[in-house]
């Protein structure tokens, strides 16, 4: 959570949530306008490094200033607490109202810091471009604990256990999956009876909703445990899937996957062959799995039982497919549909897109820089000023 990018986005966000509250701490605005200072001064030259037009001529000595100038604005964001200041949202009520007051139908009149954590590790892990710890950062902001809403807590509890697993922190994965699972079997009648997203029929409440919401926590379980090494748990956990994706009316790419795995596995080769042949059908299939899926029939009619599995770890990736059918879950969440019908809520999206903008464009001014040896002196002390 220390790296160069977090402290970069948390200044962002500090300098950012700080709108409302100028003339409070004269520190504070001060390096509010120095952060908002270096933005323009690296996105002036944003022209040539999106066209790739060569390396971007800037003065040593002006880096080396504007290094210094952005060293001195970190100490003073990153020792401030975000959550002790307004909510983005309150800022944006704030530009368009003169009050930090959140008055909206498409917001909960608790909304809080939480809320909004929560809002933006949703909208982090589903911009493809955006930085996975962004996410990551703000999953370990927030508690779903604190949340009353069973469709935002249900699906943000099921976020932050695919966030962890994005980042590679398996075993927290598993153990947020579990409390996920034990949550939705310990509420399963409360569960069935509330609305969320179902895959078929959209925004209703059913029994049907719960199984698929439930068979993706246990899928993202079965994919932490085959990365812990755990074969068996994990094609126990795949079976149980299975079943969920049955009950659920689940029958896509997943579950073809997901069936033909758990068949070869089992030396039930005939069972595989239908599933497969589904996926080689597919038009959400890549050029590539598909003929890995080719030459998975292929072995499989020869029964070869260790090619074919060496060929889904190798070529055919759970995690990819499971990141698909997960991000179009979390899209259609209502808490995120929501956003889009207000215009306070359309801003807060805009605001998140241009932070993850602007970041990508500081990475292509270091990756830019003109490279004598003065400049390169000076292209590392931009590049390490946020470690």
């Amino acid at each position: 959570m220390n790296n160069p990018k977090i402290q970069l986005y948390k200044s962002m966000k500090i300098a950012l949530r700080s709108t409302a509250t100028v003339g409070k701490n004269p520190e504070l605005d001060s390096a509010r306008k120095s952060m908002f200072r270096l933005v323009g001064s690296v996105l002036s030259s944003g022209n040539p490094l999106l066209n790739n037009t060569g390396a971007v001529e800037i003065h040593p000595l002006e880096l080396v200033a504007l290094a210094k100038e952005v060293y001195d604005t970190k100490e003073v964001l990153l020792k401030t607490d975000e959550d002790s200041l307004p909510t983005l949202l309150a800022n944006i009520f704030y530009v368009f109202t003169n009050s930090t007051l959140i008055h909206s139908t498409y917001f909960p009149m608790a909304y809080n810091n939480n809320h909004e954590h929560i809002l933006l590790s949703l909208l982090w892990q589903t911009t493809p471009s955006a930085p996975k710890d962004f996410a990551l950062y703000e999953v370990y902001k927030s508690d779903e604990k604190d949340i009353q809403d069973i469709s935002l807590r249900l699906v943000y509890h099921l976020t932050k256990s695919f966030v962890l697993f994005e980042n590679a922190y398996y075993y927290h994965s598993f153990d947020k999956c579990n409390e996920y699972l034990s949550y939705m079997e310990k509420n399963k009648k409360l569960i069935s009876e509330t609305p969320v997203i179902n895959l078929k029929d959209g925004f209703v409440a059913s029994e049907q909703s719960y199984y698929q919401l439930h068979g993706m926590g246990l899928i993202i379980r079965a994919l932490d445990e085959q990365k812990m090494k755990k074969e068996k748990e994990a094609l126990d956990d795949m079976e149980l899937f299975l079943d969920d994706a049955q009950k659920g009316g689940l029958d896509n790419e997943l579950t073809w996957l997901v069936s033909a795995y758990v068949n070869i596995n089992k030396e039930e080769y005939e069972k595989a062959i239908p599933a497969l042949i589904k996926l080689e059908k597919s038009d959400k299939i890549s050029g590539p799995e598909k003929q890995a899926i080719t030459e998975l029939l292929s072995y499989i009619k020869t029964r070869k039982k260790g090619s074919a599995l060496n060929m889904f770890s190798d070529k055919l990736a759970f995690g990819k497919i499971t990141f698909h059918l997960v991000m179009d879950r979390l899209k259609n969440a209502k808490q995120l549909t929501d956003l889009e019908k207000s215009k306070e809520g359309k801003k807060l999206v805009e605001v998140q897109k241009e932070m993850n903008d602007k970041t990508q464009y500081f990475d292509s001014a270091k990756n830019n820089l003109n490279a004598d040896s003065l400049s390169n002196k000076a292209k590392n002390l931009l590049q390490d000023v946020f470690k």
